[in-house]
């Protein structure tokens, strides 16, 4: 074989070896998900006038926000089972309103994905007259 014929082909192959064997793969196949929200405070919750104040990114990837994280308590824990081929999916949580707290301490908010933990907020209360509150500032997750 002459290199006239043997240089065409061998260039179209490697041309078609690039082309469409080096797909990129866009994760387009759902995934099952276990997310879980964790907030918790070192003390108790002390009113009501913050219920409704806990966002964060639901079950079908939308913003929610919920009102059960309740005075007395000192934790809240919000688990889901999410299916999706969105990639990256971002989740957040965020607690907009102050917290009043029966005393000073902190408050602390976590992310896990698939029972790792994606991430960490925290924050101290602030003392006004001796009077305790705290908010978490967004935190975010991204899935890829």
């Amino acid at each position: 074989m002459s290199l006239r014929k043997v240089l065409p082909i061998s260039l179209s192959t490697i041309l078609i070896v690039f082309l469409f064997g080096c797909k990129k793969d866009n994760n387009t196949t759902p995934a099952v998900i276990t997310v879980k929200y964790e907030i918790t405070t070192t003390a108790p919750l002390l009113d009501t006038t913050a219920m409704g104040s806990i966002q964060y990114t639901d079950s079908i990837g939308t913003d929610s926000t919920t009102s059960d994280f309740y005075p007395g308590h000192t934790s809240w824990t919000k688990t889901f089972t999410l299916t999706t081929a969105t990639r990256p999916l971002t989740l957040k949580l965020s607690t907009p309103i102050s917290y009043f707290l029966a005393s000073q301490g902190s408050i602390t908010g976590k992310i896990y994905v698939n029972d790792v933990l994606q991430t960490t907020s925290f924050s101290s209360t602030t003392n006004s007259f001796n009077i305790f509150y705290a908010s978490l500032s967004e935190t975010t997750a991204v899935v890829n």
